[in-house]
């Protein structure tokens, strides 16, 4: 019985493979949580409606992620996707090494930094990261098949919009914000005014934080919640303090990019950095700046379409492999 179920998965699996994209054969691997609640309403600042379910990435995107993507298209990185402030930057906050020269260049990540948000990452630098995934994750020069279209064209630069058919994309604010500070559980529950399920202020302190109703956040409050040489924290640890619907750091660490239009041709940031006073993590509070500036304490996550039933028919295929694989073993 059990070889006819593993043969059964193995068939279905190769069956999924020709049929969708695999999740599990691509170098950089996403934590995403689902955002349901379709069609619920805008908090009083007119944000965080969306009308459909979607997912957004569980942490902002690491220094490994974002290593894995330059390895992928960067060897002659003709559109500056790495800033040779990525090395070390301000206080040391970044951590992805460039070697070699034009043509055949590689990246590392400095131990002790994998697990840190990518810094000095402009809005653009966002958009090919999403195209690049939107893609399946190719190797190779930066073109319209790897990095320069996808889920956006560049082609257009700061006039680019997500197309209908993007799989993975950067959140509108609408998506950001709802993620961050909706209560869920329904179409009108309200509003969080902090994105820790909480109205109190967070604690600002060093990570796990604390298990208090206000959660906790890497921000600045008469001191550094995470001191030198760090600055910036581990995504994900600051592990009590999840937003209503599991992500985490959308609060402080580092501001996130959305897609947002804001004047002079800027796009829109949310949630605060290790740098912030409290107020920048409230759900009140949207900044800007332009498209192609990069800095020390800006990051972002991804955003994604809800996985078609192949791809998750694929992923419960390759699970139950492993299983019965492991199974296998140990007899």
């Amino acid at each position: 019985m059990l070889n006819n179920l593993f043969g059964k998965c193995i068939v279905a699996l190769m069956m999924c493979f020709l049929a969708a994209s695999t999740v599990c054969a691509e170098s950089v691997n996403l934590d995403l949580v689902s955002v349901g609640d379709a069609n619920n309403v805008a908090s009083e600042t007119g944000y965080g409606a969306v009308g459909y379910e979607y997912q957004i990435g569980k942490y902002e995107v690491t220094n490994a992620q974002y290593a894995a993507f330059l390895n992928a298209v960067a060897a002659d990185d003709t559109n500056g996707l790495y800033s040779p402030m990525m090395d070390l930057g301000w206080k040391e906050v970044g951590g992805i090494v460039q070697e070699g020269s034009a043509g055949s260049r590689t990246y590392w990540v400095r131990d002790g930094r994998e697990n840190k948000p990518a810094t000095y990452v402009t809005w653009f630098h966002a958009l090919r990261f999403t195209n690049w995934l939107h893609n399946n994750q190719p190797e190779g020069d930066q073109d319209g098949d790897t990095t320069e279209n996808g889920a956006y064209d560049l082609a257009l630069g700061a006039l680019t919009e997500r197309k209908p058919d993007a799989r993975f994309f950067l959140p509108s604010e609408d998506e950001w914000y709802k993620a961050a500070y909706y209560k869920g559980d329904g179409a009108d529950t309200g509003y969080w005014e902090f994105p820790t399920k909480s109205d109190v202020v967070p604690s600002s302190e060093a990570p796990a934080g604390s298990a208090g109703d206000a959660g906790s956040a890497n921000y600045y409050d008469e001191g550094f919640a995470v001191g030198s040489p760090e600055y910036t924290a581990n995504v994900g640890s600051y592990s009590f303090s999840e937003s209503p619907y599991g992500t985490y750091d959308q609060g402080g660490n580092v501001w996130e990019w959305n897609e947002s239009p804001m004047p002079f041709d800027s796009r829109g940031l949310r949630g605060g950095s290790y740098l912030s006073l409290v107020q920048d993590l409230q759900s009140s509070n949207r900044v800007n700046a332009e498209p192609f500036v990069d800095y020390h304490n800006v990051g972002f996550r991804v955003a994604a379409v809800v996985p078609e039933p192949a791809s998750l028919v694929m992923l419960l295929c390759a699970a139950m492999s492993l299983t019965l694989w492991q199974w296998r073993r140990r007899r």
